[in-house]
């Protein structure tokens, strides 16, 4: 039997475990495959690539704004001021909150998490 693995970068994935031969009555695995790419100017291999460059950039980016509100620094203060009218603690605590929570998430995503966006699945996803 084949030894099918599923890999980020691959263009193709396992979609039934014992679908090797259809010699056996029954056995027939019917797959329909939407070979649409999920953004029209690249491949999905350039896209998981981006992606996963992005998201990458993006922790970066909101651990880098948990460093700084945990320091709390005049430049930290000033950004408070400019972007939310205040600099007391409450509001700091509850920045590194919604921080840390966007982290975790952002943490936890991977390329192959975005889909290709189409009516139905915006409408049952909101």
């Amino acid at each position: 039997m084949a030894d099918f693995k599923r890999e980020e970068n691959a263009e193709w994935f396992e979609v039934h475990s014992g679908a090797v031969t259809n010699t056996n009555a029954g056995s027939t695995v019917y797959v329909t495959i939407d070979t649409t790419p999920i953004c029209p100017n690249m491949m999905d291999s350039e896209f998981r690539a981006m992606a996963g460059h992005l998201l990458r950039r993006s922790v970066i980016a909101v651990d880098r704004r948990i460093a700084d509100l945990n320091h709390n620094d005049s430049k930290t203060r000033q950004r408070m001021l400019y972007w939310f009218g205040r600099t007391d603690d409450d509001t700091r605590q509850y920045l590194l909150n919604g921080f840390f929570k966007v982290s975790a998430v952002l943490k936890s995503l991977c390329p192959t998490n975005f889909i290709r966006s189409d009516p139905e699945s915006d409408r049952q996803l909101g």
